[in-house]
């Protein structure tokens, strides 16, 4: 993950002879793989039961996406998780409790193992009050 120039080195076969060429080394040299970051993190459409996360990310330079998870609980411990969503997108939780405050945490992980992490939180609506259940909309 690191920059820098590293030696390759290898025996091969010449001309299809069956003779091995002597051993040869080769520098090559490439850049440091740049960290991802999740650019915006939100939450949206939240009911008594249900909240959507939605969010926009960056690979880092010189990487490719490889998995954006997304955690969630009624703690900072989390508990429930969804992995393989995309690096932009959006997941609706559901089978949440009315009126409590849930915390989330995304992270998002690139082709070089690099990883970047948003957390949040939102509460979901009350549920409807004694009263309100007697007197009806």
């Amino acid at each position: 993950t690191g920059s820098g120039t590293y030696a390759l080195k290898g025996n091969w076969e010449s001309s299809g002879t069956g003779d091995a060429a002597a051993l040869q080394s080769v520098n090559v040299s490439y850049p440091a793989a740049g960290s991802p970051s999740i650019d915006s993190d939100s939450v949206d459409n939240i009911e008594k039961k249900s909240a959507r996360v939605v969010w926009t990310s960056s690979n880092g330079t010189y990487c490719t996406f490889d998995d954006m998870k997304l955690e969630w609980g009624l703690t900072t411990s989390y508990g429930t998780q969804q992995t393989g969503l995309a690096a932009d997108g959006n997941y609706t939780i559901t089978d949440l409790k009315p009126g409590k405050t849930y915390y989330y945490r995304l992270t998002i992980t690139n082709g070089a193992g690099l990883t970047s992490t948003a957390t949040g939180s939102f509460e979901t609506k009350p549920a409807p009050g004694f009263l309100a259940l007697l007197m009806g909309p």
